[in-house]
């Protein structure tokens, strides 16, 4: 048989028309997709938006009503929505001042107080230029939980003195470890040494002695010291000077968890002591990193959601599921968590999934319950 050039000729030029043809049916088809992918992607950040601005106006609503009880509690409203700006934290302190004040016939309201501050003293001082910032009466809200008396002086000073060497240690070595706990057995001996004396005093006076033990100064240092050792434990730290956490990465539940357990271990060490400003700023402390748990919790599985209808529109692999079914609370279950884990079983009763973060606190925070409306 003879071969027929004109014949393949032909026949290529037709493949290679249809070659053309095919390849820009594929550009307009690519054309096609990515208008598609953009529209997808605008539509992804339209949602995301209206996400986001439905978060802040929960955020901004509870704010709202944190304020109101301030306010209801007898504290004026410009000082309350200043007080609001510094976070949950001075709230929940505010707050606890507030109760603390209305239980005990005190007037707490007016330690807060709204100052207006300007660059211009005198008949200079212009309206526009002054600028209204919260004043605190720090002197007079350590007052209202009493003075600290003089005995208890020395054994304040040695432990803020050991808070200061503890702060300086990393624990994560067996030196550091080692010098910590030398100083951690110096610490519990003047507790000790704390709750003797308010029991002599016990003894003498025939009623409890609720005065405070500890100074502002010991209560700061001995919690910074304590949350410093829980952060590094999770692979964290905390900058003393800058009033930061360092390392956090993203870990906003670790770090929290590390609040919850320096709440859990102060509450052991200084139980006996019974003081009362000690007492309320772990209550704040610990009121405090549950709702930051539960945020964070929450913020997790608004990102996992959103990842996973990105993935599911544009066929990418699915993010990692962030949940962990169990079938139930049970010792089994919980020897397989890991700490900061978001665990999802039903109720037993009703059947309802409830959802929550694994502390590993080992206490009445080892589970923290959240509930996503996402």
């Amino acid at each position: 048989m003879g071969f027929n050039l004109i014949s393949f000729l032909g026949g290529a030029a037709e493949g290679g028309n249809k070659r053309f043809k095919q390849i820009q049916a594929n550009k307009q088809a690519a054309n096609v997709t990515a208008e598609e992918r953009q529209w997808q992607l605008a539509t992804e950040d339209r949602a995301d938006a209206r996400s986001r601005k439905a978060r802040r106006a929960a955020k901004k609503e509870e704010a709202e009503g944190l304020i109101g009880t301030m306010v209801a509690l007898g504290m004026d409203v410009d000082a309350a929505r200043s007080v609001a700006k510094n976070g949950k934290g001075a709230i929940a302190v505010a707050i606890k001042d507030l109760q603390y004040g209305r239980e005990n016939g005190k007037d707490i309201s007016s330690l807060y107080t709204m100052q207006n501050n300007g660059t211009i003293t005198g008949d200079q001082l212009a309206e526009g230029a002054k600028v209204a910032t919260l004043s605190v009466d720090s002197k007079a809200i350590m007052d209202m939980y009493g003075p600290v008396p003089t005995e208890y002086d020395n054994h304040n000073d040695q432990i803020q003195a050991i808070s200061n060497k503890q702060l300086a240690l990393d624990v994560n070595t067996p030196e550091g470890k080692t010098a910590y706990d030398s100083l951690e057995v110096q610490r519990n001996k003047l507790y000790k040494d704390l709750t003797d004396i308010a029991g002599a005093k016990d003894t003498s006076g025939g009623t409890a002695d609720d005065s405070r033990k500890f100074s502002e100064g010991t209560v700061k240092s001995a919690i910074q010291v304590e949350l410093n050792k829980q952060l590094q434990f999770a692979g964290m730290s905390y900058d003393m000077e800058k009033q930061i956490i360092v390392g956090i990465q993203g870990d906003q539940i670790g770090a929290n968890i590390a609040g919850l357990n320096t709440v859990k271990n102060l509450r052991a060490g200084t139980a006996s002591i019974k003081d009362p400003y000690m007492t309320d700023t772990l209550n704040a402390l610990e009121s405090d990193s549950l709702k930051n748990v539960q945020l964070a919790a929450n913020n997790k599985i608004f990102e996992y959601n959103t990842q996973l209808a990105k993935a599911d529109k544009n066929n990418l692999v699915q993010p990692k599921n962030i949940i962990k079914d169990i079938p139930a609370l049970t010792k089994e279950t919980k020897n397989g968590l890991q700490i900061g884990d978001l665990i999802r079983y039903p109720d037993p009763n009703t059947g309802v999934l409830i959802l929550k973060v694994y502390t590993g606190t080992n206490d009445a925070n080892n589970y923290v319950t959240f509930n996503s409306g996402n």
